[in-house]
């Protein structure tokens, strides 16, 4: 089974979350190999660098708090 996770309002989640050192990248849909470049890119750059990118903002899993 191919399960490709959509999120409620189906654009993807990435960033950082409530638990300390946990980053998410997930919900991507059917959209996953196209922005899969993008999401590594930026999650490498928040895990490695400590830099969120003002590019994940409108993405964050806080949004659903």
């Amino acid at each position: 089974m191919g399960f490709r996770p959509q999120s409620a309002d189906g654009f993807p989640v990435i960033g950082p979350t409530a638990v300390d050192g946990l980053v998410v990248a997930t919900g991507h849909f059917t959209r996953d190999i196209a922005l899969a470049p993008v999401t590594v890119k930026l999650v490498a750059d928040l895990v490695g660098d400590d830099r969120l990118d003002p590019l994940l903002s409108p993405f964050g899993p806080d949004r659903f708090a």
